[in-house]
């Protein structure tokens, strides 16, 4: 059985990390931080969803087992989390983790695995937290900079739900708004 976070937790979790990149805060037993493998799979993922919420969820890191759905939008069907999700992450190592890419065209293809993970789903809780760390590590390998303070709750879920409904262009201007050339200095 999980503990469900609620809705208060989660937006104070936001806040939170408005103070500068979740990256710069997210340190695990003090150690120094470590920006994930070049190319991440969905066992990475895993993991990270593990390291988020060990203290908070009894099934932290597990795949759900039960079928969900965002809305209307019905998610990956459990049984096929773990084929569908290692086909999604091999698809974005294939694709080089998305270094070397315009930022305008970085920010379509992040919208798009973006959207592709949130109807995967794999955790029954947590999944936005422990995807935008996965693509923070993503967006820093590929060779850029992420700053979510560029972006409140409020549009960053409007653009969620609008790549639901098949609309990506929010959620690719949201990618844009928050997803900068890396300083020549970092």
């Amino acid at each position: 059985m999980s503990k469900k976070v609620t809705e208060k937790q989660k937006h104070s979790l936001w806040l939170q990390r408005l103070e500068a990149n979740f990256l710069a805060s997210f340190q695990l037993d003090g150690t120094a931080f470590d920006p994930g493998p070049a190319h991440p799979g969905l066992p990475h993922l895993r993991a990270l969803h593990h390291a988020l919420f060990q203290d908070v969820l009894e099934d932290a890191g597990e795949l759900r087992r039960i079928d969900i759905q965002l809305g209307d939008t019905p998610c990956c069907h459990f049984e096929y989390i773990e084929k569908e999700g290692n086909a999604l992450m091999q698809s974005l190592e294939d694709e080089n983790g998305l270094a070397d890419l315009p930022l305008e065209t970085l920010t379509e293809r992040l919208a798009w695995y973006y959207c592709e993970l949130t109807v995967l789903h794999p955790f029954l809780h947590g999944n936005g937290r422990a995807q935008r760390l996965l693509f923070e590590q993503v967006i820093i390998q590929a060779g850029f900079d992420i700053q979510w303070k560029n972006m409140d709750a409020e549009s960053w879920q409007a653009a969620n739900q609008a790549s639901l409904d098949g609309d990506l262009s929010l959620l690719t201007a949201a990618f844009g708004k928050v997803v900068n050339e890396r300083p020549e200095s970092a």
